[in-house]
């Protein structure tokens, strides 16, 4: 007896040790409700079989495409957070038939660039950090940034539709002479690390509600309302400037680099009209501000309600909840 059970603890070990060394997918793709299951790299293999209105879920871990990424069909990506690394660059290519009702990108860290050729409506892009180039090309759509970081931000000339980043971190605006001035661009409760240092080639923007580390060669065409910034008087900005004020830090930038993450953070900043610390929306300025303060920490549903009954002649249990996520 001793001995059968010795082999069948044994046996028991070896399953369990199997079951560990199998590397579970990475990538889970849904398509009316059936899951289909590939490995992290797969994932140029999961957007090729999706079809319109699939989305794609990747867990923690690290996706490579060297060769790049091509998103051309109304599909929805979302990670789990900046552990899901997406490495290699990613262009969005959709052409006039396609249409998109939710977000493109989601709770995605990248470590190269977001190219967005064309795109006939709107995509949002959510959560998402972009450690290379956000490009626009003239060919774009309009482009929703929300809660995201980016390195740099580069509408290419002869972009013309409206791009939006709400309580986003931007390092820089542009980053070469080929940056618009055409196309309607608004920023609001953002924080921005500076300009690029060509003046002509940065304008026709909307800044609200912004902290602004450098606003040397700021544009003429720019608009700043409720902004602060450690240079905004500088005699190389220009713009129209609506209850703006200086902030000052002790240094020159308004911004710290974790050298941990590269995460950009937002320095002690003292303001000289501390009135003026509350944006147009009744809130503090800058990405820490409005109602969706900035983070990279994914939305997990959560219980908004709750309710339970007891039905004593049946013997049982109702218990009735609601469960939301953003």
């Amino acid at each position: 007896m001793k001995k059968i059970l010795f082999s069948v603890v044994c046996l028991m070990m070896v399953g369990i040790q199997s079951v560990k060394a199998q590397t579970p997918a990475a990538i889970m793709l849904m398509h009316q409700g059936n899951a289909t299951m590939y490995s992290n790299q797969e994932l140029t293999t999961a957007v090729s079989a999706a079809e319109a209105g699939d989305t794609i879920f990747l867990s923690n871990g690290t996706y490579s495409i060297l060769s790049g990424l091509t998103i051309n069909k109304s599909i929805s990506i979302i990670g789990a957070g900046q552990g899901t690394v997406v490495s290699g660059d990613i262009t969005v290519d959709l052409d006039s038939t396609t249409t998109i009702t939710g977000r493109l990108l989601d709770a995605i860290r990248m470590t190269h660039s977001l190219i967005v050729n064309q795109n006939p409506g709107s995509i949002v892009i959510r959560k998402c950090w972009i450690n290379i180039d956000l490009m626009l090309n003239a060919t774009a759509g309009n482009v929703v940034l929300d809660r995201c970081y980016a390195r740099y931000f580069m509408p290419i000339e002869g972009f013309k539709k409206a791009f939006s980043a709400t309580n986003s971190v931007i390092s820089q605006y542009a980053k070469n002479g080929n940056v618009s001035k055409t196309g309607n661009i608004i920023f609001t409760n953002c924080n921005l690390g500076s300009f690029y240092s060509n003046s002509s080639y940065n304008g026709n923007a909307t800044f609200v509600n912004c902290l602004i580390g450098d606003l040397n060669n700021s544009v003429s065409t720019n608009s700043y309302i409720n902004c602060g910034s450690n240079k905004y008087t500088n005699s190389n900005s220009y713009g129209s400037f609506d209850n703006c004020y200086k902030v000052t830090t002790g240094s020159d930038n308004i911004f710290d680099t974790d050298s941990n993450n590269g995460f950009l953070t937002l320095k002690q900043v003292y303001v000289e009209d501390v009135a003026a610390t509350r944006g147009t929306d009744g809130t503090i300025i800058g990405a820490s501000g409005g109602s969706t303060p900035y983070t990279l920490t994914p939305s997990l549903p959560t219980v908004s309600e709750s309710s339970f009954t007891v039905d004593d002649s049946n013997r049982t249990l109702n218990v009735t909840l609601k469960v939301t996520a953003e």
